[in-house]
C-alpha cells in the first residue's frame, strides 16, 4: 500500500511538472496569476488550452467556464485581463 501511495505522488508530481512546462510555451502569464491545479484552473486550462483560444473568447464566455467550478478560492483576475494578457503573448509570437 505505501509503495502504491509513493508510486502516485510520482506521478502526480511527474504530471504537474509536464502541465508547468506546457503552461510556460503556450500561457506564461497564466502561472504567475493564479494557481493552476485549483479546479477552477483545470477545467479553465480544459476549456482554453492556449493563449489564443483566451484572446479571441469573449469575456462572459471566460467569466461562465471560471464559474463553472465550485471553488474555495478567490479568483483575483478578471476575464478582461486574461484577455488582454493573451493578446500581449499573441503579439510576442
Amino acid at each position: 500500500m505505501a509503495r502504491e501511495r509513493e508510486s502516485l505522488c510520482h506521478q502526480i508530481s511527474a504530471t504537474k511538472v509536464e502541465i508547468r512546462r506546457v503552461l510556460n510555451t503556450i500561457f506564461p502569464e497564466l502561472e504567475s496569476m493564479c494557481n493552476p491545479f485549483t479546479k477552477v484552473m483545470l477545467h479553465f486550462i480544459q476549456r482554453f488550452p492556449s493563449a489564443r483560444l483566451v484572446s479571441v473568447a469573449k469575456p462572459n464566455s471566460i467569466a461562465k467556464t471560471l464559474k463553472e467550478k465550485p471553488c474555495s478560492c478567490r479568483i483575483r483576475f478578471t476575464p478582461a485581463e486574461l484577455i488582454n494578457i493573451s493578446e500581449k503573448i499573441g503579439d510576442d509570437h
